[in-house]
This record gives C-alpha cells, structure tokens and sequence, in this order.
C-alpha cells in the first residue's frame, strides 16, 4: 500500500513531467493525475487518523 508520501511525491512528478509536455493535451492529463495523487493521500491520511482515534478509544462495556 502505497504512504502519502509516495502519493505525494507521485503528484510531484506528475506535474514536473507536465512542465516540460509539449502537448497541451497530456499537460491536462499529468496535472489531473497530479490532483489524483494528492486527494489519494489526503484519503489516506484522513483513514490513518480514523484508525489511530478508534485505537485509542476506550470501549466501556455496559451494564444491563
């Protein structure tokens, strides 16, 4: 599975690839790839911080 920051560095490529396309069409492309990489991390992060919250929470069996 991939880190954020292999997405993020992913991103990163793609748009340094994107600076030097000549073509408009594959500059569209790279940068929308790019925007892919980096709301794959952003999911990424927000599922970690969902896991760690639920490992820490303190589960209190009830009574009954």
């Amino acid at each position: 599975m991939a880190s954020t920051k292999d997405c993020r560095n992913s991103a990163i490529r793609c748009i340094e690839m994107a600076n030097k396309a000549v073509s408009p069409r594959l500059q569209t492309a790279l940068i929308e790839l790019a925007r892919s990489w980096m709301r794959l991390a952003r999911e990424l992060e927000s599922q970690t911080a969902f896991s760690e919250r639920a490992e820490d929470a303190v589960v209190v069996p009830t009574k009954h």
